[in-house]
């Protein structure tokens, strides 16, 4: 039962169904597709000849006079007899474009009958729509303005306006488009039909023809290479192992198990990658946890420490930036309102720095211990820097928290001393956090609720 199971085997059925499937599939599209297109070909070709036609009459309405002539616009083609039928105008079309082109008007005031075929044309009953003027000459060079319409492609007028397909039309076999036409009023007062033999037409069409025969040629192609398709399968399986592991490398752990659609040898691999991730998943969140300050829900002093050592000893970035903040007069805060009050005060100021740092991914704040949080910033302008202190200043002016015991205001502040440079140039963290101690230490001295950057 294993073999059943193993790659190789499946490999083999999918190739056996998959030409199975092609050839199948193949076979069928090339005989309906054909004779689709040619339709498609043939009914817009002539449903371009038909607005053509109309635009050439004459660009008014249409019309159907009292006494029975249909106009379009200005231009009267006839009433349904010979003597009045306007022959020119579609003579000339036909002479210039290869179509053959008729008008009709409705005719409901005629007993209608069945006309008998002949040796160039079968028999047909009689619709109620009349031919005014057109082209097309009878076999016997007669125009055959004054007959009407077969009663088959009338009823499908009167149901659907259009009507496609091919007709023996004066003894030939003619691929035909007829469309209703209407008043201003939106009545219904005739049709027209424009028509080319089915020989040239198919000229046109045996152009695409064989383009879908080319196509399946090469569909008949790719069914051969799917072998290499299933080697791609492979690959991208490999592939895909091999991204999940880098990713464990580099402490970056997949959100979403490694997967793979068969039960076969990449699923025992996928299980065993999965095993160790769950088991790495346990462990981070255990570091985390520890790296967490459980008061603000900000990395702590740990994860401070190695967040700064992954920056370091990456050295990817040379611009750093240290900034250490301190509540102003928060021992009189805390011995005024209390302990409690005190916590709920770091919060909001950790909240508020949070809040005003999480937009950019290469600015770090921690709880240093106490009320006093330090922010890194790496591969970031000095602007930025500046920009973050103001925010925070500004964002903690607008929350107003209440700090009666202050001896600078009547709510919550903070000084910050930030550090700016090079690191190459510095050296070390601990040097940028010297430096941006003395920083808040000037602050502090010249009236606090404000903030510096050196150099």
């Amino acid at each position: 039962m294993r073999k059943f199971k193993s790659l190789r085997f499946h490999t083999t059925i999918v190739m056996l169904v998959t030409a199975i499937l092609i050839t199948s599939f193949a076979y069928r599209a090339a005989k309906d597709s054909m004779a689709m297109m040619q339709n498609q070909i043939y009914t817009e070709q002539l449903t371009k000849d038909l607005m053509f036609l109309e635009e050439g009459i004459d660009r008014g309405a249409w019309s159907l006079s009292d006494d029975g002539f249909l106009y379009k616009g200005n231009t009267c083609l006839g009433d349904g007899t010979k003597e009045t039928a306007n022959i020119d105008l579609f003579t000339t079309f036909e002479d210039k474009t290869g179509t053959f082109c008729y008008v009709f008007k409705i005719d409901n005031s005629t007993e209608l009958g069945y006309v008998e075929g002949d040796d160039t044309s079968e028999g047909y009953y009689e619709g109620h729509f009349l031919r005014v003027a057109g082209s097309t000459l009878s076999p016997t060079k007669q125009s055959i303005v004054g007959t009407y319409m077969s009663k088959d492609v009338s009823d499908v007028l009167d149901r659907k306006g259009k009507y496609s397909g091919v007709a023996n039309v004066a003894g030939g076999m003619i691929f035909c488009a007829y469309s209703t036409i209407m008043d201003e009023n939106g009545c219904v007062i005739g049709a027209t039909v424009v028509g080319r033999s089915v020989t040239a037409l198919q000229n046109r069409a045996n152009f695409w023809s064989r383009l879908l025969v080319y196509v399946l040629v090469i569909l008949f192609i790719i069914s051969f290479l799917l072998v290499n398709l299933i080697i791609q399968r492979i690959i991208a399986n490999i592939n895909k192992s091999t991204y999940y592991i880098k990713e464990i490398d580099l402490d970056h752990l997949p959100s979403e198990p490694l997967d793979f659609k068969y039960e076969d040898e990449f699923s025992t691999l996928a299980q065993g990658i999965n095993n160790m991730v769950s088991n790495l998943k346990q462990t981070e969140a255990l570091r985390r946890e520890a790296e967490t300050d459980t008061l603000t829900n900000i990395p702590n002093r740990l994860g401070l420490t190695r967040h700064v050592g992954q920056i370091f000893r990456n050295n990817d970035h040379d611009i750093f930036a240290v900034s250490v903040i301190d509540i102003d007069f928060f021992k009189q805060y805390n011995d005024n309102y209390g302990h409690q009050e005190g916590d709920v005060c770091i919060q909001s100021v950790a909240n508020v720095l949070t809040e005003c740092t999480k937009d950019n991914d290469n600015i770090y704040c921690a709880r240093f211990g106490g009320d006093e949080f330090v922010i890194i910033y790496h591969n970031v302008s000095r602007d930025i820097v500046h920009d973050t202190a103001e925010k925070i200043k500004q964002t903690l002016q607008e929350l107003a928290i209440p700090h009666e015991f202050s001896q600078i205001s009547d709510r919550i502040t903070v000084s910050h001393g930030a550090f700016y440079g090079d690191i190459n140039s510095v050296g070390g963290y601990e040097k940028f956090l010297h430096f941006a101690d003395q920083a808040l230490y000037k602050v502090k001295e010249s009236g606090r609720n404000n903030y510096l950057i050196l150099p």
